[in-house]
């Protein structure tokens, strides 16, 4: 008998639940503005008590599902406009909703859901430890670095440049000039290349640079060259 009882009761709760979904319908419309008749995109459609939404498209549309039998009520809501709530009872189902916003002062709560930036996040991630990897924690490191400076000159003329006496020195470019890679030409006035070896080491704090190879085209002054040349760059 007790067998018989829980098996009733189950069963009824499956006939509950099956007649409560049976009655869920999806009811689509449009959300407009009362004054121009245009369509209000991305505006919050929801239901006050089951409280399942969702925002409307750019041209104003929505489908949502809702129970014609509840007590419950359809609720749209954008910045700038009245609140504007439906009982869902009154709903017709037979056709889609076209719901008018009044512009005015909507003073109810206004609640931002925020979708997270994944690519800020990761970053944050990875700023937060930046400290714990950075190479001058270490006892001491060393590797081969390469570097290369250059100063370029634009708006010039080449038949000028190469009748220009002062300017000679940079003549060797003005045959490979590539004016396809940028809106305007331009002239390598100075190039400087470089390589060498760099190393650290923590304590006593030290490091030191060999220049294995160095190569420099343009200006010829041995200052220039110092200051612009061919120290490491971090």
């Amino acid at each position: 008998m007790n067998r018989i009882t829980w098996l009733s009761f189950f069963l009824a709760l499956f006939f509950i639940s099956a007649v409560s979904n049976a009655q869920q319908i999806v009811v689509s419309g449009i959300v407009l503005d009362s004054h121009t008749k245009e369509p209000v995109a991305y505006a919050s459609v929801y239901m006050s008590i089951s409280r399942n939404g969702m925002t409307t498209d750019s041209a104003g549309r929505f489908a949502i599902h809702i129970n014609p039998a509840s007590k419950d009520s359809l609720v749209v809501s954008f910045v700038g406009y009245k609140l504007n709530k439906i009982a869902a009872a009154s709903i017709n189902i037979n056709k889609p909703l076209v719901i008018e916003m009044i512009r005015g002062n909507n003073n109810s709560e206004v609640v931002i859901r925020a979708k997270v930036n994944k690519g800020l996040y990761l970053w944050k991630k990875i700023m937060s430890k930046k400290k714990y990897y950075d190479r001058y924690n270490l006892t001491n490191f060393g590797y081969e670095s390469y570097n290369k400076l250059e100063i370029d000159l634009k708006n010039f003329k080449a038949d000028k440049v190469r009748k220009n006496f002062l300017l000679k020195p940079f003549s060797f470019v003005l045959d490979n000039i590539d004016s396809t890679s940028e809106k305007d030409p331009f002239l390598p006035a100075y190039l400087v290349e470089s390589l060498s070896d760099y190393s650290f080491q923590r304590d006593p704090k030290k490091f030191a640079e060999t220049i294995k190879a160095s190569h420099t085209k343009g200006f010829k002054n041995e200052s220039i060259s110092r200051l612009l040349g061919v120290m490491n760059q971090n």
